[in-house]
């Protein structure tokens, strides 16, 4: 019984065998992830401050667009066996482009946006995990809850007439 468990996971373990053309990927994805725990430490460290967690978030961005840009582009130039998988990729990284068009605005606008960039590229790493593209690390399950853990963080960084907008439901993020 245990010969046939041995043989069985050595089967499974071929099957799903990295494609060949994705090992530059696999590499950057290693230097992504290091990036995303050197800003996550930023992030959560109490003395850092509300633009500094801006540019961090910032830099996760870039760091995943230049993942999902080699990605994209090596299924340019090799072709891809999922379009819808393409197409996904493809808006995420629009999305990803899209954080430069809220760059001069209030604070509270770019950290949303930044929320909902970072929501999209969870969802885009799960697809690109199940099809054994890229790994799925436990940073990324809550990483756009990072943004803002209580309401309270985010109170002290608004105008007193502006904290009414923290109390619609579809900004206030989950803790957990």
């Amino acid at each position: 019984m245990y010969l046939l468990y041995i043989l069985l996971s050595a089967f499974v373990v071929t099957a799903i065998k990295r494609n060949p053309l994705l090992e530059p990927v696999k590499k950057l994805e290693i230097e992504v992830h290091a990036v995303i725990k050197e800003a996550l430490a930023k992030i959560r460290h109490p003395l850092t401050d509300g633009e500094q967690k801006y540019k961090e978030f910032r830099t996760i961005i870039e760091a995943e667009r230049k993942l999902y840009e080699m990605i994209k582009g090596i299924w340019d130039t090799h072709g891809y066996t999922h379009r819808e998988l393409y197409v996904e990729l493809g808006a995420t990284i629009e999305v990803m482009k899209s954080l430069e068009g809220v760059e001069g605005k209030d604070f509270l606008t770019r950290m949303c946006k930044v929320r909902d960039i970072l929501r999209k590229i969870r969802l885009c790493r799960h697809t690109l995990t199940l099809d054994h593209i890229v790994d799925f690390f436990h940073t990324y399950e809550h990483l756009h809850t990072y943004t803002w853990k209580l309401k309270e963080q985010l109170r002290k960084f608004l105008h007193p007439e502006q904290v009414h907008v923290i109390e619609k439901p579809d900004l206030v993020w989950p803790i957990n």
